[in-house]
Formats: structure tokens, sequence, C-alpha cells
């Protein structure tokens, strides 16, 4: 494909999207490109033909040619890698199977995502795991908040911190490098959600070096649904394992042999589908082809601040972005309520299209998010559909 082709809906024909649904909210679950979604099929039925052959011999050897490719965009060894089927499996494999210990601390932040919580939730009840949480605002002074970390960590010496790259809603960025550097000083092992991470701005992990990171290949790189990759710091490869347990488990013991390699144990643990890991080398490729990850990243950024601004100005609110190429805004609804869910499931299904919304400190949000294939209309369109459902929510 030209690198020259223009981005907006001239690029629409090489997402799998309907050519009706407006798609604004891209930072749930992603948009996967033709390339990438076509690959997939096709070596699930090539799998389907022949199985033992894909899955014990084929599949495995695409898979690693597929991470190496991975490893060069995050900029890490293919060795600290490993695929996992969501991000829930990540952080579930990282806590429920960490060696914990009695009088072991936890520390969170009050946006935590719901599932990354339950994980730390489950191990203060079945562990007795004490775990406390620091407080951020949309509008946080970075100063103040790193100092306000660093003091919790060098008085209570917690053993992990789990935070966010940028969190999901509302949308706020961490300073994740200065907090990685804060928790290397106390020894406190950091893990960091980044969801919201790979295609959606450029991320190094050998300049972060975080101990744990897990981002999704399907929200922000065009990737096939359930693409989540694992990062793992070499120090801590045998110190969980995968979820669910299968054959790549090992029973750390004294004096016993290593344990397979991380990207072995995780293999075996998500090798349901295969393919669509292998596909996110697609993903890849087709980004190449319309300009690469700088042009794609500039415009979901433009495009995401304009749309902003046209709701917001419509609907008479305000709209808080992060620094560029964060191309996700918080944009306040003048709701009086978040109307019912079974409400909204009829009203989405009939505008076709979709947004999320947050009640956070007294006001309503929604993310808008960017995409190659947006343009203003689409922002128009989701205009007026706010201005519909504000209307039933005063009139209700």
């Amino acid at each position: 494909m030209s690198q020259e082709v223009p981005f907006g809906h001239a690029l629409t024909r090489h997402f799998m999207l309907d050519e009706n649904y407006v798609s604004v909210n891209n930072a749930s679950c992603g948009v996967v490109c033709v390339p990438a979604f076509q690959q997939h099929i096709r070596l699930l039925e090539e799998s389907e033909k022949v199985q033992d052959l894909q899955t014990r011999y084929r599949l495995p050897k695409l898979a690693e040619q597929t991470l190496n490719q991975i490893a060069e965009l995050l900029d890490t060894s293919p060795s600290n890698l490993a695929f996992c089927f969501s991000a829930t499996q990540a952080i579930s494999s990282i806590l429920l199977t960490f060696p914990w210990t009695p009088n072991d601390r936890i520390l969170t932040l009050n946006l935590a995502y719901p599932t990354c919580q339950f994980a730390v939730d489950f191990v203060r009840d079945r562990h007795g795991i004490q775990v406390d949480t620091i407080d951020i605002d949309l509008a946080y002074n970075r100063l103040e908040l790193l100092s306000q970390i660093e003091s919790y960590l060098e008085k209570n010496k917690p053993r992990v911190f789990v935070f966010d790259f940028v969190t999901s809603m509302p949308v706020v960025q961490l300073p994740c490098k200065e907090i990685v550097q804060i928790c290397k000083k106390y020894n406190v092992i950091s893990v960091i959600d980044a969801a919201h991470g790979i295609g959606l701005c450029p991320l190094s992990l050998s300049s972060l070096d975080p101990d744990f990171l897990y981002t999704n290949a399907h929200k922000w790189l065009n990737a096939p649904s359930g693409t989540t990759i694992l990062y793992v710091s070499e120090k801590y490869h045998d110190s969980i394992e995968a979820l669910p347990i299968s054959y790549g488990y090992h029973i750390r013991k004294e004096n016993s042999p290593p344990a397979d390699a991380l990207n072995v144990r995780f293999l075996y643990a998500s090798s349901t589908d295969l393919p669509k890991y292998i596909a996110i080398k697609d993903a890849i490729a087709f980004r190449k082809s319309i300009g690469g990850e700088h042009k794609i990243q500039s415009y979901n950024y433009q495009i995401a601040i304009k749309g902003a601004k046209i709701i917001a100005e419509a609907l008479g609110t305000s709209y808080f972005a992060l620094a560029p190429p964060i191309a996700m805004v918080n944009v306040e609804i003048p709701l009086r309520c978040i109307p019912s869910s079974s409400f909204l499931e009829e009203f989405w299904q009939k505008k076709n299209t979709f947004l999320r919304f947050v009640k956070y400190h007294g006001k309503i949000y929604t993310r808008i998010a960017g995409a190659p294939f947006l343009e203003e209309s689409d922002f128009l369109y989701t205009v007026d559909v706010l201005k519909e459902l504000c209307q039933f929510s005063h009139e209700s």
C-alpha cells in the first residue's frame, strides 16, 4: 500500500469496520485491520485441516517470529515477552502465582482498571496481604504525586506497586519512568498496566525498565481481538507461572532443573488460538505500509482533539486532553445521570455507535479515541447522538 494513502474515511475499507458504524470508542476493543484479520482466519483454516502438524510444529515457530517483531517494536529482548489472551490473564498470572510472604503489602492507585483491582483484592483476601491506595486526580501535580509515592514507599516498604501507563476512564497518563526509578530505589516491584500502550505511543521497555508490564495489541495496534503482550524482567522469569496452569508448569524446588522459558509456559496456556497472536505481525506490517507508527499516532491524536473540541463546544462543556500522542480525551457530558444499561443497549444499537460514561467528582465524562479512519464528520454525528441522549436524560 502506498504511504501516500490519505487518512480518514478513505482508510475505512482497510479495517474490519461496518461502513455504517461510527467508531469513536476505539480504546475499548480496538478495530482490527483487514490484513491481520485475513491472516488470522487463514491460519485458523489451515490449523483445522492439519491440527497436529500446525499446533505442534508450525504455529509455535510462526509465533516466535511474531514475538521477535514485537520485541523490536517494544525495544526489548523477545525472551522477556509472552502472549496472553487478555490483560486480565496477564495481571492474574503475575499476582495470583507470585510467591507472597507474610506482611507483604501492595500499593495501587484509585483509578486502577476494575479487573486489575480484582486481582489485587483476590491476593489480599487469599494471602492476607495489606493493600493501600493513593488517589490521583485528572489534573494532578506531577512533582507532588512523585513525592507522595516516594514518601509512601520509603515509609511502608510495599512488596509491589501496581499502576497504570495510561488509565482507562477517566484518562490519565502517569509519569511511569520516574515511578519505576523510585520503585528501584526502595526495592519495590513495579507492575504496569499498559493495556493502553503499544500502538498508542512510543513504548521502549529497555528505557522504561519495569519489572512487569502488559499491553493490549488489539486496542491500538489494530491486531485481532484478545492479543495481549506480557513483559517480565529477566530476574522475575521464574517468579510467576502462566494461568491457566498448563504443560509449561514447573514446580520450583531447590536444586531442580530450570523451568521452561517464559514464553513457552505462556504459549501452552494461551494456545487455544495461536493464529491471532501470529497475525500481530501483519498488523505491524500494515501500519508500516500506511506511514508508520509516528504518522498514525500523530493523526490519531489530532483527530481525537478535534473531535473532543467539536463535542464539548456543541454541548457547552469542557474536555481534558493529555500530552501528544495520547489519543484519548475526557469530554464532559451534561447528563443528569448515566442512563440504565438496558436503555443504552437499545439506544446504541439504534444509533450504530457506542460510548462509555464514567462519573468522576460529580461530573459525567465520556472518552473519545482517535483512529486513522476517523474524520470530523464522525464527531458531528456523535454530537447529534449525545444531544438526543442528554435530552432523554433531562426529560426522564
